[in-house]
């Protein structure tokens, strides 16, 4: 069981600097972004600075084993995860659009993918010489065929990334919840454990009913032995 605690400690320790370097670095990029009329660069750095915090917190926590704290921070990690499905979903669709024309943009018609010489194409020394208009075709052709598919890569990449991190986000505040609840567990049966052996001190050290019917009846007969020895006394004694 204690084993068991220490290894949950130390997940959540890990799991509270994971988070505060996550947020620190969003706080970081952020400080790049251009300003705009609606403060999104500024929102998403001070809710990043907000997330540090609670991170900090939760690290605070797994380190003096407090529930309250941990408590605190595996909520926020689960509410987060579920406030920032749109927020990603919109990224995603986002990344989608820019990148969708990203091989027809007149940009790139000069760029590795598509040579605009044939010097370009075969690289320098090896210029062939061909008028043919099929073979340059060709060759655009298969160089806008290479540039989609690097791009659909990316664009599922980017997708599996978000979702990969939504799913261990949510796992990791429920590692955390969890460790909280067994901590609350653990204090609540200390407090029983203390709770019980001080009903057992009382219950030994106190008198039984028994005992008191025992010493009323020891005093009642010291009561009555004086009082014989008084009458007899009186008796005896010469008027």
């Amino acid at each position: 069981m204690g084993a068991t605690l220490d290894t949950a400690r130390t997940l959540s320790m890990v799991i509270s600097s994971l988070i505060l370097t996550y947020h620190a670095a969003t706080a970081y990029l952020c400080t790049f972004l251009t300003s705009d009329p609606l403060y999104m660069s500024f929102s998403v750095t001070a809710y990043a600075w907000y997330g540090c915090v609670l991170a900090m917190l939760g690290i605070y926590g797994s380190y003096k084993k407090s529930p309250t704290h941990l408590t605190i921070f595996s909520n926020h990690l689960l509410i987060d995860t579920v406030l920032s499905l749109v927020p990603k979903v919109g990224l995603v669709y986002l990344f989608h659009d820019v990148t969708a024309d990203l091989c027809f943009t007149s940009k790139l018609n000069t760029s590795f993918w598509f040579p605009s010489t044939i010097e370009d194409l075969h690289g320098p020394g090896r210029v062939i010489q061909s008028s043919s208009t099929e073979q340059s075709l060709g060759a655009s052709f298969k160089a806008r065929r290479h540039c989609e598919t690097d791009v659909l890569i990316a664009q599922i990449a980017f997708a599996a990334v978000l979702i990969f991190w939504t799913i261990a986000q949510w796992g990791m505040g429920l590692s955390v919840r969890r460790y909280a609840l067994r901590l609350e567990l653990q204090s609540y049966n200390n407090v029983q454990g203390d709770r019980n052996v001080d009903e057992e001190k009382i219950f030994y050290y106190e008198k039984s009913p028994v005992d008191e019917y025992r010493d009323a009846v020891k005093l009642a007969q010291n009561w009555t032995e004086k009082d014989n020895t008084t009458l007899i006394e009186v008796a005896e004694k010469p008027s």
